[in-house]
């Protein structure tokens, strides 16, 4: 706890109404929040008096056309605080003894997390040569995974928020508590170790007023800095380069005229895209046909590899569809992805492979040899798969090669695109060695089948790239070098960062429902976040508020279910 003498309590209160203060807030505040706030105003105007620091005269408001001032002035009067407002701020800057100080604080700022270490509520003293450190107050590195991914996925949040269907945007219990509960597992896991007691106050304080901000404006995206830092780099000084730099009057005249030229033909190029989808709509009679203008295609109009069974020979085509023998720039196919296709689809002559692949929401998906001449690269996937019971899962899939095979039946060619993939086992995950599945993560071993001879081979699909949701980032637990290894021990999926905003409301409202008083004090403490039956529980609220189309479905009690296997 700070000091300050009567003397410095008012003087920094004027200087704060002097700048607009309403010494009304404090009403809402406690000793120890008053407390850090007067003494962090008293040291940003210890050296600021009036009217020496102060603008002459009023400054109005101009060119806004919002009514009142940005500054006015006030007589000493006006800026003289009451006397509720003086006695509440020297009540909190007086010296206490030490076992006056806990007191101060409310019952929740003590409560700590199950199985976390409390704070000691001491200021670190200041040694010479040592500076500021951090520390984590727990030894279960599940509990820190958990809460980092749950930053992770409210700073989703914030970014992607807008994107979320209009009844969760408006869901303002859940984003109040989630705004709350990031700044209370922080300051109650996160010790800074620097001469505040609490790191609640005052930059992480700032965090408490985002959910009031994003229900205010439904966003706090509208203004973003990396997109106006990129234009300006890109936009501006490229085309200022292009000015004549004779004057300065030259060189502004030039540029803002080329500025204007570039927005005009950005303006007409939005207009031909707005006129070609009315026009893609009167053809296909409905909007969806605008919007899925773009089916799936191949990078490329020419195939990279062309396989010709009867002669055994693989062949290289650049984009001219010059023929060439597979070398190190181009590289080649392997032999167990020949084997694989042979395999699949016994009666074809010719298969065109293709290195990359275009989805219809134009991502690209590429399962290559070596691409751009940097080494191999195959991509995972989320593929759709049918069930026996006619539902569809969407499991996670290398992507092997793209393919056409022509001369299936000696005569008939198929023109459909497929894809040959080795997708992962379901029923292993979470079960992988060393591994554990968190909230954004999910460990797989891949899908394998054991020949008559008792060797383990991978368990290839052929599937129509239209089954290919969408490219998903994967790693393997274990680098190697084959396409199709045998001796795999798995990946390591990551939920799509389109995904973390759901997720982040389902934590939240999972954290509301198991930090109830009566649970609070039957753990002592709010939820160590590393509870496996909790986890399993924010996992399938999180499945519901994917699936949900009103908030009246997220009422529901959540039920167990078992996910079916393909």
């Amino acid at each position: 706890m700070h000091t300050l003498d009567d003397e410095a309590v008012e003087h920094t209160l004027q200087q704060m109404i002097r700048h607009g203060f309403d010494t009304e807030m404090m009403d809402q505040l406690d000793t120890f929040q008053i407390n850090q706030l007067l003494w962090h105003a008293s040291e940003i105007f210890k050296n600021t008096n009036f009217p020496d620091s102060y603008p002459s005269t009023s400054i109005a408001r101009t060119g806004t056309g919002e009514e009142g001032n940005v500054y006015t002035e006030l007589d000493d009067y006006d800026a003289y605080p009451d006397a509720a407002s003086l006695k509440q701020g020297t009540v909190a800057l007086k010296e206490r003894k030490m076992n006056e100080l806990k007191s101060l604080l409310s019952s929740n700022r003590l409560l700590p997390v199950a199985g976390v270490t409390s704070k000691h509520l001491l200021r670190k003293p200041v040694k010479k040569g040592e500076g500021p450190s951090a520390a984590v107050l727990t030894t279960n590195m599940s509990t820190l995974v958990i809460f980092l991914e749950y930053v992770l996925c409210y700073h989703a949040f914030c970014k992607y928020g807008w994107s979320l269907p209009h009844f969760l945007q408006k869901h303002h219990n859940n984003i109040r508590a989630g705004n709350r509960y990031v700044v209370e597992y922080f300051q109650k896991l996160i010790y800074r170790g620097n001469a505040t007691i609490d790191s609640r106050f005052p930059k992480i304080h700032s965090q408490c007023r985002m959910a009031e901000n994003t229900i205010e404006m439904n966003t706090v995206m509208h203004f973003c800095c990396e997109t106006g830092e990129r234009l300006l780099k890109t936009e501006a000084k490229g085309i200022s380069k292009t000015a004549q730099q004779r004057s300065g009057k030259t060189f502004v005249a030039q540029t803002m005229s080329r500025l204007q030229n570039r927005c005009l033909m950005d303006s007409f190029s939005l207009f031909l895209e707005e006129q070609e989808r009315k026009q893609l709509v009167r053809i296909g009679g409905d909007e969806s046909a605008a919007s899925q203008g773009a089916v799936d295609r191949t990078a490329r109009k020419f195939p990279h590899f062309i396989y010709d069974v009867e002669e055994d020979t693989l062949t290289a085509h650049d984009r001219f569809q010059n023929p060439k023998k597979p070398d190190k720039e181009s590289g080649t196919i392997d032999a167990s992805i020949i084997c694989e296709l042979k395999k699949k689809h016994p009666r074809t002559k010719r298969f065109e492979i293709f290195n990359e692949l275009i989805l219809r929401n134009n991502c690209h998906v590429r399962a290559s040899p070596n691409y751009a001449k940097m080494g191999p690269w195959y991509d995972y996937a989320i593929v759709a798969w049918e069930n026996d019971d006619d539902s569809t899962s969407l499991i996670p899939a290398k992507c092997i090669c793209f393919y056409r095979n022509k001369d299936c039946d000696g005569d008939n060619d198929d023109d459909e695109l497929k894809a040959l993939v080795h997708a992962v086992d379901e029923k292993t995950e979470g079960t992988v060695p060393g591994r554990f599945s968190t909230l954004l993560t999910r460990s797989f071993q891949m899908e394998f089948e054991v020949d008559r001879s008792g060797r383990k081979n991978p368990r290839t699909h052929v599937v129509s790239v239209a089954s290919i949701d969408s490219p998903i980032c994967c790693y393997p637990i274990a680098p190697n070098e084959n396409v199709l290894d045998p001796e795999s021990l798995g990946i390591t999926y990551i939920l799509p960062r389109n995904h973390w905003s759901y997720m982040w409301m389902a934590i939240n409202q999972c954290l509301a429902e198991s930090n109830t008083k009566r649970k609070i004090s039957t753990r002592k403490g709010y939820n160590s976040l590393s509870d496996p039956k909790w986890l399993t529980e924010v996992r399938e609220t999180y499945q519901r508020y994917m699936e949900a189309t009103s908030l009246k479905e997220l009422t529901k009690p959540v039920r167990s279910n078992q996910r079916k296997n393909k």
